[in-house]
């Protein structure tokens, strides 16, 4: 089955990086670039997928913050000295022996302006431990940009304009993120839509967290007219569903998107 087999190349390829030809670096205090993970299940494949985007991320300035679960502090500060470090408050935790997270508190965390005051930089780069890195994206370009992402389709989410920006490894503006989340509501949204006489269907809850970050962040830029890239160029940033071999991220590789030759044609760096 393609799931299987895509899911174990890209396991494979990650947990196979030789970490130790990659030492973290902490660029300047004033420095604008901040990757940054969220996952309570900090392991080894986490730690992976950590080195395969910051041996790309970190020689062009790009600084690092592990939102985990308190337990792993220690761990993450041995395995990557110097890097940031946040705690996931036990308010958007799981019940249960081990850490985890569900998809709703993950959105909530998004959806918490003192989450995105707190973080020390401009440009961020939000990604998954399901995201894989293939190269370094250009700066110049995407760095202008307010909330970049992959593609996606859902016909329900999209936003008339925007269409769908995956949020799942996404470039975004701190501030505008902060501007999105004081100036308009999922109410907002939904009147919006009402007037532009689109058809929507949205289920509406003002309760933060009960719909997907990345469907209120489009749609939030959108009202605002914040910078995006244009739906025909998001696959030369990142991919999802759509397969692109000219993409610089992938979020989705535990999933059965790609074939097992796409899969094996970009692992391979076209070598």
């Amino acid at each position: 089955m393609i799931f299987y087999i895509m899911k174990e190349l890209y396991e494979n390829a990650l947990l196979s990086i030789d970490k130790s030809k990659f030492k973290y670096k902490v660029n300047n205090s004033v420095n604008q670039k901040l990757a940054v993970i969220i996952d309570p299940r900090y392991n080894d494949l986490m730690l992976s997928v950590i080195h395969n985007f910051m041996s790309h991320l970190n020689p062009r300035g790009w600084n690092l913050l592990v939102v985990t679960h308190s337990s792993h502090r220690e761990r993450v500060k041995r395995d990557i000295p110097g890097c940031q470090f946040m705690s996931i408050s036990p308010e958007f935790l799981d019940e249960g022996y081990k850490p985890n997270m569900s998809i709703k508190n993950y959105n909530r965390i998004l959806m918490d302006a003192e989450f995105w005051r707190s973080l020390p930089a401009e440009n961020i780069l939000i990604f998954q431990t399901d995201c894989y890195m293939y190269k370094m994206f250009d700066e110049a370009h995407y760095l202008s940009y307010d909330y970049v992402g992959a593609n996606w389709f859902n016909p329900v989410d999209v936003s008339p304009k925007y269409g769908g920006i995956n949020g799942g490894c996404s470039l975004r503006s701190r501030q505008s993120m902060l501007d999105c989340l004081e100036f308009v509501s999922w109410r907002t949204i939904e009147n919006v839509r009402k007037n532009q006489k689109k058809t929507y269907e949205i289920q509406i809850n003002e309760k933060v967290g009960t719909m997907n970050e990345d469907v209120f962040f489009t749609s939030a830029c959108e009202i605002l007219n914040k910078k995006v890239v244009p739906i025909e160029e998001r696959h030369k940033f990142a991919i999802e569903a759509k397969f692109h071999h000219d993409a610089c991220f992938y979020h989705g590789w535990n999933k059965d998107y790609h074939t097992d030759e796409q899969t094996i044609l970009m692992l391979s760096g076209f070598s």
